[in-house]
Order: C-alpha cells, then sequence, then structure tokens
C-alpha cells in the first residue's frame, strides 16, 4: 500500500487526483527517474487494450460455458430465454 506524504495529500486534493488514482500512474505509466509518468503512448497503450476487450466482450456476449468442478462440459451461444433461465 502506498504511504502519501503530508504535501502530497494537500497537492492531491488541490489538483482533484485521488489515491487510486496515483495507484493507476504507477501501475501503468512509465517508471522515470524521479517517479511515474502516464504519457501519451502509455494512454495509447491502455486504449488499444480497453479496444480489444469491449471487441471481444462483444462478440462472446450471450455465450454460455457450462462447468461441473473444473471441467468444461461444452460451450455455446445461449438464447435469451436461455439466459434469462441461468440467471
Amino acid at each position: 500500500m502506498l504511504e502519501f506524504s503530508d504535501h502530497a495529500h494537500l497537492r492531491m486534493r488541490q489538483r482533484g487526483i485521488r489515491p487510486a488514482e496515483v495507484q493507476f500512474v504507477i501501475e501503468n505509466g512509465t517508471e522515470t527517474a524521479h517517479g511515474f509518468l502516464l504519457s501519451e503512448h502509455d494512454f495509447e497503450k491502455i486504449e488499444a487494450e480497453a479496444k480489444h476487450q469491449i471487441d471481444l466482450a462483444q462478440r462472446l456476449r450471450g455465450v454460455f460455458v457450462p462447468v461441473s468442478g473444473k471441467i468444461v462440459k461444452t460451450v455455446f451461444k445461449s438464447s435469451r430465454k436461455q439466459q434469462r433461465r441461468f440467471l
């Protein structure tokens, strides 16, 4: 867990930046000699990954995977009626 100095807390409040957002920059940004920067390149990479996730979710929307223990029994595109029944 990150610890913040009093100065960092003050600046975060003034700038409207939350601790979770600082963590996001550290996890997804580029490490520099003095800290972390969420660069334009980092943003483009995150954006491309998000678009890929959205495309994948759209393609797989409605797919049902029945499992028993750790065994996948089958895979199929479920109907709306089946989806209501599963949920």
